[in-house]
Formats: structure tokens, sequence, C-alpha cells
């Protein structure tokens, strides 16, 4: 930890009652940079996120804000300059666009300086909006409160690949216009890494690799086949090796045996579902009773 950090933890464990989703986690985000927090569904990314917001509380470990422990419930550490946004779409809907800016505490003009394209749907409710346009609302909302860091939790999830990077853009020039430090979780992957400084990627639960963004890109295929189980992996490649800045080690391995189905990432929208990519887990086969039989078992 530096003392430019903003955010981060040391040695978390966190998780729902007394069973751990995320094990041991070191993790910082400092004044300016943009993280992005990477892994297969299920890996514990948005346990990661509501621990360090304060909507969960640690199992073990550490929760830092300015480089000093912190026990502060999310609204305590919303005020002194945290915002988050979840990976539900986090506008309501029955209140127009600039109502909802207006409930935020949020001048129109801040919110539509940073997005130009929310001026026309200003007086528009917000259920009636684009998947993007929402998004860019709640992203608008949250920024234009000038926070310190931002938490955001699939803001792209759904989107066609042309509003994932005005959107990611932005978080980009927040950072490095206002020095706000971004934790980002994001499906997109390749897109994410063109605007993170630094990666962190977890694998059931745990830190398995950390570096910059060059180091991580360099061997992004076989991450992407070890790890990640959502982008275009290449299944032929080795695993990843000690080129990165700090490998950590794996204690129960990659995870295996799973698949994608992933749309084309230059694809037109075709609704909001249009480019979302979406995982599934590979069964592994079974043998019937018939074959267990025949093989004495």
């Amino acid at each position: 930890m530096t003392m430019d950090t903003l955010l981060g933890c040391a040695g978390l464990s966190a998780g729902y009652g007394s069973m751990a989703v995320v094990r041991e986690l070191d993790l910082h985000v400092a004044r300016g940079e943009v993280v992005a927090l990477l892994g297969a569904n299920g890996a514990g990314k948005t346990t990661t996120l509501l621990t360090l917001a304060g909507q969960l509380p640690p199992l073990a470990g550490t929760v830092l804000a300015d480089g000093k422990p912190t026990k502060a419930p999310m609204h305590e550490r919303c005020r002194t300059g945290l915002s988050f946004i979840t990976e539900e779409r986090s506008v309501i809907m029955g209140l127009t666009a600039k109502e909802n800016l207006k409930l935020a505490g949020v001048p129109t003009a801040a919110a539509t300086a940073l997005f130009p394209e929310l001026e026309p749907v200003l007086n528009r409710p917000a259920g009636l909006l684009s998947g993007g346009e929402q998004q860019m609302l709640t992203l608008a909302r949250a920024l234009a409160r000038r926070p310190r860091a931002l938490l955001a939790d699939e803001l792209s999830l759904g989107l066609a690949p042309i509003i994932v990077r005005r959107l990611l853009t932005a978080l980009r020039q927040a950072a490095d216009t206002d020095g706000v430090g971004v934790l980002l979780v994001e499906q997109h992957v390749r897109q994410a890494l063109r605007f993170a400084d630094r990666v962190y990627v977890l694998n059931r639960g745990r830190l398995v690799l950390e570096g910059p963004v060059a180091d991580v890109q360099s061997q992004l295929g076989a991450i992407e086949a070890a790890y990640l189980a959502g982008a275009a992996a290449e299944p032929d490649r080795p695993e990843p090796t000690a080129a990165l800045a700090t490998p950590v080690a794996v204690p129960n391995g990659p995870a295996a045996d799973t698949e994608k189905e992933q749309q084309d990432d230059e694809r037109p929208p075709g609704g909001e579902q249009g480019s979302r990519v979406r995982l599934r887990q590979r069964l592994r086969p079974q043998r019937s009773r018939r074959d267990r039989e025949a093989a004495g078992g």
C-alpha cells in the first residue's frame, strides 16, 4: 500500500454468513488509476466490491480507506467520497432522467457535460431509456458528484461494444482529470484492459494473478483460457508463466472444463442483450448406470 492508496484490503476474507467466498485477498487502488478486477462467474468479484463498499462485513482481514483500516458502513463511506455502481441498473424507472439527477443532487449541466447524449432524453422516464442511456445516466450521476473512489460492477452488462467503449472512456477521463481511483469489474475483458492501469485476476475466491496491464496483455490468451472462461480463449495455449509482474500460486489450480458462448465483439447492437457475453458451466459427462456396472463400478 502507498500513501496514494484510496481503497484496498489486506488479508481479506469475505462472504455470506460464515461461508467465505473470497479468501486472503490483498488489493489496492491508488489515486488516478483504473484497476480491473477480473475472473470467471462466481470468482468472488461482486463479493469483493460489496465488502470494500461496506455492504458486507469482512470475515477476516482488513478493509482500507485512505490507507487506514475502516469498518464504516456503506452510507458513511459514500458520504466521504465513495461511489458504488452495482450490477443492477441503479436508476428509478418511474422518474425522468432529470428527476433521477435531481434526486442525487446532481446538476443537469454537469451530467450532460459528461454525456451530451443525455440531453435529448432528460424529460423521458428512465424506464423508457435504452440500456446504454440508463448506464450513462447512472455513471453521470456518480461522476458528477466528484467521488474520490468509484466501484463499478459490470457497468457494461448487456450493452453493445460501442456503448461499452463510451462508458469506459468516461471512467478513464475521470481518473486522469480528477484523480478518481476506479476499481472496475468488467465482462468485456479486452476492452477493460485498454483503459486499465493494473489488473487483478480472481479464481475461486483467491487472487491468482496481478500486475500492470502490459504484462497481462502479453499472455492474455493463456490467462483467458486458464481463468476467465468467458473471453475468446485459445485452449491450446500454455498456462501463464512467471513473466507476469506478480503471479500468485493457485491452491486448487485453474478453473477447468468450462466453455463460452460469446457473440462477436463488433456485432452491431441488436437489442439490449444483443452483445452480452453469456457464460455457462459445462457439466462433466456422467456415466450411465449400465456403463458403471459393466466397468465394475
